[in-house]
């Protein structure tokens, strides 16, 4: 299959879809190691390992899709009882996992697989299989093979209009509805008729209208799979794990297939469906016990005869009618326009066009007499467009075929409709077959009615047989949005619309002179909507930015397993509030700093099980891994019940590294001394290994963390364990903040930091070794003027009362003195640029509405300079 023909769009939705399975396989195999007895577990492993090679091998990605078919393999050879779980064999299914990762990830970058050698590995899976038995079960979907000759792609019969576009979404739909219900029925193959008849409906709705499309593959298959799953209905056979991973195999080729439309030119590449059809028929054919193979199938080249419909179907025959409606709309149209400009090739065109999805739609319903009519005006349309005829001498000709065919088309609708309803009454009489009464029909019974379209134009060509060396997706930049947000979107536009509507209605007011006081309070009801509305709009937005932090909290369960292997201690992991959201940028970026934590816990802070058992305490660690809102934050907790961090040795590494000085080591309190960690290039580890212990990370956890206008703190007691905790803005545009002016400027501090304000009388500050600071409500509260800490000129008449704003960061308080205390203010943060970038105390900037532009304080790093010049508070 030429790589030219997929969009680059296809690429990026594999590389999303790839990184979720991955997501999804870790974690069950970490519970899998626990559980080697839950099946359903494996089956939980399975389903994407196998979803994953049929999209690679589709895509034609041969080294992605070669390492998934021998993970799917070894995966499959465990459900079936012919090997066991070992921690030998969950480090190879690990191991593969990571190699996939790393080959997605290259994928994501550059547009290719990289050159990642997957031979060692496969060698490995390989010899880990060994033990199993040699006569191992046929593939359901072999890997792709050489390369087959290229193919023309060919049109789908409805073309125009949103038909193709409301397919593919209802059909994608369907899938994933398929999916869902398939699981739950392997599960438990006794389920409920109801759950077997879902999973009916749903191939035959994908039959029918493919059939209307066209789209051959897709009407095949589904018929097969119809056709196996009636016989389940019927009681002829019942429902097994063979057949659900059979019609699994089915909806991930279906998935394929629909990545396979080019809605662009409404044209599908022919692909190669008879090893899947084979297998179905087989299954079908033995009464629902596997065979040894699959049954071969008719000579791929040959025309075969088109399905007929199931008669009355209420869903095919409204689907027929809305197609042939459009298309009769269409030519209505384009006649008028001929009539105008009989020179227009276009119309001409969607002339031929219809016609021919007329004539496909009916010989899809089985109407040969209204198909011999469209097909024999289509042919006088093409006749006279290739003479070159002027269509305006043929419109009336044109007009009275179209009146004749609607007339047909319309009797025969409602001659359908009608036989529905006969039909069903007499359903409604007929005593019900019971299965030992009769025998459920044959499979080539069925057959005679409906033959497999597996090739129309040329041989068929495999899926996934090129390499994809020009494609280049970019990097995901996409966010699955819920259809009620946007809904919610499109209300607000709407009513944007009308108070802009309202604005321009009170503008002409002004500018005719009516009564200025009717216009002002129309004006003040009309501002005080719009800032509704854009509350509402930003709300909405954020929203739809946010995802759940578990795509990031599922990377680490895996990551403490391996830790927890290489250190040789006992490590559990507890991890709560994955469904806290944060914005889908931040979500991005803090997976290395929670790295970086989870590994100092576990090399650092946890005790061998040696020293715990000393201690008196389990043999195991426990991590906590937390996510929760506060405020107009997130917090994100990496905790640990270790052995904590001690002060005195953090002041003695700190002298010893040549970080502080002696009397400032004597002079510092424990937090302070704890929060040595952060510098650059500390470390504590006695010796060095493969984990931590270089004194390269927590100083670039803080780095990170700052860069994303976030904070970290470290809480630690001796003995008992030490937690860091995270504080991340919920999204990285858009702040609260409280307005101050300092100097004659104004100033922003974000409200996230703000745990009051005050003001405080000049009298009661008193100042001790250098220190200003007074009591508030019992506790001692360091005083600062931000004009000194900004190096501004102060304020310096004499004040009685001192305005305050009171931070607290991470846990301490400091006093902040400014000139004057002003609103609270919603701000779009704004960057300042490399070359104002690196200004201390301040994060950003922003505009105001009069177009002035604000600075943004940053609360740590002014309280940083405020111990850095008056001493610890």
């Amino acid at each position: 299959m030429s790589q030219d023909f997929f969009d680059p769009e296809i690429f990026a939705d594999f590389v999303i879809e790839a990184k979720e399975h991955l997501e999804t396989i870790e974690p069950s195999l970490l519970e899998l190691e626990k559980s080697p007895d839950n099946l359903g577990l494996l089956d939980a492993i399975f389903r994407p390992m196998h979803s994953l090679k049929g999209a690679s091998g589709f895509l034609g990605l041969n080294k992605i899709n070669g390492l998934a078919h021998k993970g799917e393999n070894i995966l499959d050879d465990l459900r079936k009882g012919k090997l066991r779980v070992t921690s030998e064999i969950m480090d190879v299914i690990l191991a593969t996992t990571d190699a996939l990762r790393e080959m997605i990830d290259s994928l994501e970058a550059s547009g290719l697989e990289g050159d990642l050698d997957t031979v060692p590995l496969i060698v490995r899976i390989d010899a880990v299989q060994s033990g199993a038995p040699a006569s191992a079960t046929p593939e359901m979907v072999p890997a792709p093979a050489e390369e087959a000759p290229a193919v023309e792609p060919y049109t789908l019969a409805v073309t125009g209009g949103d038909h193709l576009k409301d397919f593919l979404e209802e059909a994608g739909e369907i899938l994933a509805n398929l999916s869902e219900s398939l699981v739950a029925l392997e599960k438990d193959p006794q389920a409920s008729r109801d759950l077997i008849n879902d999973v009916f409906r749903y191939f035959h709705n994908i039959k029918g209208n493919s059939g209307i499309l066209g789209y051959r593959e897709m009407n095949a298959l589904t018929h097969e799979a119809e056709t196996l799953l009636n016989q389940v209905r019927n009681g002829a056979m019942p429902a097994s794990h063979e057949m659900v991973d059979l019609l699994l195999a089915s909806v991930d080729i279906l998935d394929t297939l629909l990545r396979n439309v080019d809605q662009a030119t409404e044209t599908v590449k022919p692909m190669d469906i008879s090893e899947i059809v084979s297998q179905l028929r087989a299954f079908g054919d033995k009464g629902g016990q596997s065979g040894d193979g699959a049954l071969p199938v008719q000579a791929k080249a040959e025309i075969l005869s088109e399905p007929e419909p199931d008669f009355g179907d209420d869903e095919e025959i409204q689907i027929f009618e809305q197609t042939v409606s459009q298309q009769f709309d269409t030519l209505t149209l384009a006649l008028e326009g001929l009539a105008e400009d009989s020179d227009q090739k276009e119309l001409v065109d969607a002339l031929h066009r219809s016609m021919v999805s007329i004539q496909n739609s009916a010989s899809y319903m089985g109407l040969d007499e209204i198909k011999v009519y469209a097909e024999r005006t289509a042919g006088l349309v093409d006749q006279a467009r290739g003479a070159g005829l002027d269509f305006g001498d043929l419109l009336d000709i044109l007009r009275q075929e179209t009146a004749i065919m609607k007339d047909m088309v319309d009797k025969e609708i409602k001659k359908l409709k009608g036989d529905k309803v006969a039909m069903a009454d007499k359903v409604s009489i007929e005593p019900p077959v019971k299965p030992n009464e009769a025998p459920a029909p044959s499979v080539e019974k069925k057959l005679e009615r409906t033959e497999s379209l597996l090739i129309a134009e040329g041989p068929s060509a495999k899926p996934g047989t090129s390499s994809p060396a020009q494609a280049k997706p970019q990097a995901s930049s996409t966010i699955r949005v819920d259809h009620a947000k946007l809904d919610h979107l499109m209300n607000l536009i709407g009513e944007l619309i009308i108070n802009r509507n309202r604005f321009a209605m009170l503008a002409r007011a002004l500018d005719e002179g009516q009564n200025v006081a009717s216009v002002a309070q129309h004006l003040t009801e009309t501002t005080y909507s719009m800032a509704r509305i854009s509350d509402d709009l930003q709300d909405t937005i954020m929203k739809v930015r946010m995802v759940p932090v578990q795509s990031v909290f599922s990377r680490f369960p895996r990551l403490v397993r391996d830790l927890s292997r290489k250190s040789g201690k006992q490590v559990e992991l507890i991890t709560e509030g994955e469904e806290t959201e944060l914005d889908k940028s931040v979500v991005e970026v803090i997976g290395d700093p929670l790295v970086h934590l989870i590994r100092n816990s576990v090399d650092h802070g946890l005790e061998s099980a040696e020293d715990r058992r000393a201690a008196g305490k389990s043999e195991a660690g426990r991590v906590w891994l937390k996510a929760f809102h506060k405020g107009n934050s997130v917090h994100i907790v990496v905790e640990d019940d270790g052995k904590g961090v001690d002060p005195e040795l953090m002041r003695l590494k700190g002298v010893e590294k040549g970080l502080i000085s002696e009397e400032e080591a004597r002079n510092m309190d424990d937090q302070e001394a704890v929060e040595l960690i952060f510098a650059p290039g500390f470390s504590t580890a006695q010796k060095i290994t493969d984990i931590s212990g270089r004194g390269v990370g927590m100083d670039v956890v803080r780095s990170n963390i700052k860069e994303l206008k976030g904070s970290v703190a470290v809480q630690s007691t001796v003995g008992k364990g030490t937690i860091f905790t995270l504080s991340l803005p919920l999204t990285l545009a858009i702040i609260d903040a409280l307005m101050v002016k300092v100097s004659g400027a104004i100033y922003a501090i974000p409200l996230d930091a703000v745990s009051e304000t005050t003001k405080i009388k000049a009298s009661k500050i008193s100042e001790v070794n250098r220190r200003k600071a007074t009591t508030l409500r019992g506790q001692v509260l360091g005083i600062v003027e931000l004009s000194e800490l900004l190096g501004l000129p102060g304020n310096n008449d004499h004040r009685e009362v001192l305005p305050t704003v009171i931070l607290t960061v991470n846990d301490r308080r400091l006093g902040l003195v400014v000139d004057t205390l002003l609103e609270r203010q919603d701000v779009v943060i704004k960057s300042l640029g490399n070359y104002l970038g690196n200004l201390h105390g301040i994060s950003g900037a922003t505009i105001m509405g009069d177009g002035s532009v604000i600075l943004i304080l940053d609360p740590h790093e002014i309280y940083k300079l405020a111990t850095s010049k008056v001493g610890s508070l």
